[in-house]
């Protein structure tokens, strides 16, 4: 009986820890486009952003511009890429989370110079720049930890990212609806067990 109780506390220690910081990549794809500029809306990935704006190469025909070679080249996921726009520095805000890293490629130029910064309360807490091409996307890890504000910046022209992998504190993630039935099941289950059993 001890064994089913100490299993019950274990498995809601385990789903309440989970709630606090969720691991993701965020891949961008799953935003809807539409004609014109397509900013990033502040609480996407748990998340806020500035000046960050996505796109689909694909889609927009950046094959037929040889100067855009790097949109399509950027691509990791299908088939959406996120990117600065205007080439203005980009933000990613947020109460407390880690940059861990994105890919990279320069959209318009050959080469691009990017630089990324994270702070912490207006203190910088760590950067890294870092030479990106446009012929294929580059792994660039920032390695971020508990920062409240990532900046982006480059050189000249804009930048396209893909696939950025964060770590957000304090993320409320729902559980699946299973998980749920099978949790509160497994605690019915173990309270008739031990009221049957007294």
């Amino acid at each position: 009986m001890k064994t089913l109780t100490l299993v019950a506390v274990s498995m809601f220690f385990v789903l309440l820890l989970s709630s606090f910081a969720g691991a993701v990549v965020i891949t961008f794809d799953d935003i809807a486009l539409v004609p014109g500029e397509n900013y990033i809306q502040n609480g996407y990935g748990g998340l806020n952003w500035d000046n960050f704006a996505v796109t689909d190469p694909i889609a927009g025909h950046y094959e037929n511009n040889p100067n855009a070679i790097g949109w399509i080249n950027g691509i990791v996921s299908p088939n959406t890429v996120a990117y600065n726009a205007f080439a203005d520095p980009a933000y990613v805000r947020g109460a407390d989370f880690d940059f861990i890293g994105a890919f990279f490629t320069a959209g318009w130029n050959v080469n691009n110079t990017l630089t990324i910064e994270g702070y912490n309360h207006g203190v910088l807490v760590g950067a890294t720049t870092t030479v990106i091409h446009n012929t294929g996307p580059l792994f660039v890890a920032a390695n971020l930890l508990h920062v409240d504000e990532v900046k982006f910046s480059t050189t000249i022209n804009q930048f396209a990212m893909d696939n950025a992998e964060f770590t957000v504190r304090n993320l409320v993630q729902t559980p699946e609806p299973s998980i749920l039935m099978m949790f509160s099941s497994g605690l019915l289950a173990a309270a008739l067990l031990r009221k049957k059993l007294l």
